[in-house]
C-alpha cells in the first residue's frame, strides 16, 4: 500500500488502526477509479499501472494488478514472481512523489516513510 504520509499516523499502532479503517471500503466512492485519489497518488498509479496494468474481469499478463483506490491510499496486488521489479518500482515512484510505503504483505508489516528528500525511513 502507497499513502499520503500527512494523513496516516507515525506510531505503529495507530497506523495498523488507521489501515484497518482504510480497508473498510466505506468512502463514497469507486475504489477503482483513480481520480478520488490525492494528486501524488495519481501520479504514482499512472507510473506504476504503466508497467502493472489494472487486472479486468480475466487475467490476460502475469503483470495484472489489483488496485484499491481510496482517497489518501492505494492498496494493490502485485501478482506473483516479480517481487524484485514490484519493489524497486512502487518504492522508485513513492519516493519520487514523497509518498509512504506498508508492505502488508511483509512478515511484520514494514511501514516506509519518505523524508523530504524522498529518502525512506521505517518506524
Amino acid at each position: 500500500m502507497v499513502f499520503v504520509p500527512d494523513s496516516a499516523p507515525t506510531e505503529p499502532d495507530d497506523f495498523f488502526d488507521w489501515f484497518d479503517d482504510q480497508t473498510e471500503w466505506d468512502e463514497d466512492h469507486s475504489y477503482r477509479d483513480p481520480k478520488v485519489a490525492a494528486p501524488p497518488l495519481q501520479a504514482w498509479f499512472k507510473a506504476v499501472s504503466a508497467r502493472f496494468p489494472v487486472l479486468g474481469v480475466k487475467r490476460q499478463t502475469e503483470y495484472d494488478t489489483e488496485y484499491s483506490i481510496g482517497r489518501e491510499m492505494i492498496h494493490a496486488v502485485f501478482p506473483r514472481g516479480n517481487e524484485e521489479a514490484v519493489r524497486e518500482l512502487v518504492f522508485d515512484q513513492a519516493s519520487i512523489h514523497r509518498l509512504g510505503v506498508f508492505e502488508a504483505s511483509s512478515e511484520d508489516g514494514a511501514i516506509w516513510w519518505p523524508d523530504a528528500r524522498g529518502t525512506f525511513h521505517r518506524r
